[in-house]
C-alpha cells in the first residue's frame, strides 16, 4: 500500500484492493468497518469526509488492522464489536462471534413464546439458556418481548463478564420491560436448582465434530475459541447432554429450542428416538434452506 496515499478515500480504495487478495469475501466492507473503528466514526461518516487526511497515529493503526485481517483474524475480533439483531455487542477472542444464522433461533424463540404468553396471560415467562456467550440470544429476546425472566449459563467467568457488559449496555431492555437476565457460571447446567422449572429451555450450543473444526474456514478454526465450536467426537455431544437432561427442567408443557448444523437432522431425530421423554419435534429452515431450528415438546402425560 502507498503510505502517501493519507485521504480516507484513498485508504479505503487501496485496503479494498488489498484485501481482496487474501479475504476476498467482502474486502470493501472490511476495509470500511476496519476504518470506522480507527477513525471513530460511523461508516456513513467515512464518505462524508473521504477527503478528510489520517494522522501518523491512525495510519500505523489501520495497517496493523490490515495486517492482522489479512492473515484471518474476523473484524469482530479486531473491533470488538458485532451487530447483531439490531444491537451491538462487545465480543472478544473468548466469544464465538454472533452470525446471522442464529437469528433464525431468535425468530423461532419469539413465536413460541409469544403463543405461551397468548395462554399464559400476564405470566412471567422463564426460559433457560446453555451457552449465552455474549447474551445475544437473551438480549434479543428481550427487544422482543417483555414479562421474561432468562437464566444464561457459561462456564467461563471471562465469557460472562463480556455477557455482563453486553447487559449493562442494554439494560434499558431489562427492568422497564419487565425483563430479567440473570448470568451463572455453570458447567453446563449443574449450577441451577434442581428444583427449578423452566417453560423453555434455549441453546446454540456447539456442535462441529472434533476433527472437522480444522477443514473450517481459517477465520473460524484459527481464531474462534475451541470450546464454542467443539461438539465432540460426532459433533451431538451438547445434543445427548440436554436431551437427558432437559426434561427434568422443563414444566409439563415445556418446550426446548436449539440450533443445529446444516446436515444434523437425520442424526439428530435418530437420538432423540433413545430419550422417549419428548412427546414430538420439529425442524424449521433458515434463509439458505438449511435446516437450523430444532424445537422438541416435552411428553406431557
Amino acid at each position: 500500500m502507498n503510505i502517501e496515499q493519507r485521504t480516507i478515500s484513498s485508504m479505503l480504495n487501496s485496503a479494498t484492493v488489498e484485501l481482496e487478495e487474501t479475504n476476498p469475501g467482502s474486502p470493501r466492507l472490511d476495509a470500511e468497518l476496519l476504518l470506522s473503528h480507527v477513525m471513530e466514526c460511523p461508516r456513513f461518516e467515512l464518505f462524508l469526509r473521504g477527503n478528510q487526511s489520517l494522522n501518523g497515529d491512525q495510519m500505523v493503526a489501520y495497517l496493523e488492522l490490515l495486517r492482522q485481517r489479512s492473515l484471518g483474524c474476523p473484524v469482530s475480533y479486531l473491533t470488538g464489536e458485532k451487530e447483531f439483531w439490531s444491537l451491538t455487542l462487545e465480543v472478544s477472542k473468548d466469544t464465538l462471534i454472533p452470525r446471522p444464522d442464529t437469528e433464525t433461533l431468535v425468530e423461532s424463540i419469539v413465536e413460541q413464546i409469544l403463543k405461551w404468553q397468548e395462554n399464559n396471560k400476564g405470566e412471567t415467562c422463564c426460559i433457560a439458556e446453555l451457552g449465552t456467550g455474549t447474551a445475544a440470544i437473551p438480549l434479543a429476546l428481550c427487544t422482543e418481548l417483555t414479562n421474561l425472566h432468562i437464566t444464561s449459563v457459561d462456564s467461563s467467568g471471562q465469557i460472562l463478564a463480556i455477557a455482563a457488559r453486553n447487559i449493562h449496555s442494554y439494560k434499558n431492555l431489562l427492568a422497564p420491560r419487565n425483563n430479567r437476565l440473570d448470568l451463572v457460571q455453570s458447567d453446563l447446567f449443574s449450577a441451577i436448582d434442581s428444583h427449578s422449572k423452566f417453560d423453555f429451555i434455549v441453546s446454540n450450543p456447539p456442535y462441529i465434530p472434533s476433527d472437522k473444526i480444522a477443514d473450517l474456514q481459517t477465520e473460524v478454526s484459527q481464531f474462534e475459541p475451541r470450546i464454542a465450536l467443539d461438539g465432540g467426537k460426532d459433533g451431538l455431544f451438547f445434543y445427548r447432554y440436554l436431551l437427558g437432561a432437559a426434561p427434568g427442567m422443563l414444566k409439563r408443557d415445556g418446550k426446548m429450542i436449539l440450533e443445529i448444523g446444516f446436515d444434523q437432522q437425520p442424526a439428530l431425530t435418530k437420538l432423540q428416538n433413545r430419550f422417549p421423554a419428548w412427546e414430538s419435534s420439529n425442524f424449521f429452515f433458515d434463509l439458505h434452506e438449511n435446516v437450523r431450528v430444532w424445537i422438541l415438546s416435552k411428553e406431557t402425560n
